[in-house]
């Protein structure tokens, strides 16, 4: 990217972000515990919570894996969530 900035969330972005936050809500996990098995900080996985940052497909997928969520399904509600704004 020029310059080295990074590419802001968009709406599906913040959807992702959105679905995945109200699933880890409802687990026992601390962001603590889930961030190094993603492969980040506790406080970039609060970012990527937050819909800060845009989730890369590994961290997703990470993060679905550990969530036991599918990650299709949570693209797909992102999608209908995105196209319903």
């Amino acid at each position: 990217m020029p310059g080295g900035q990074n590419t802001p969330p968009g709406p599906f972005s913040r959807a992702v972000a959105a679905i995945i936050r109200d699933e880890f809500d409802q687990t026992s996990m601390s962001q603590r515990a889930l961030a190094p098995l993603v492969g980040v900080s506790p406080s970039q996985l609060g970012r990527l919570l937050r819909g800060e940052v845009v989730i890369d497909l590994q961290q997703l997928d990470a993060i679905c894996r550990e969530l036991g969520l599918s990650v299709r399904e949570i693209v797909d509600a992102a999608d209908f969530a995105r196209l319903t704004e």
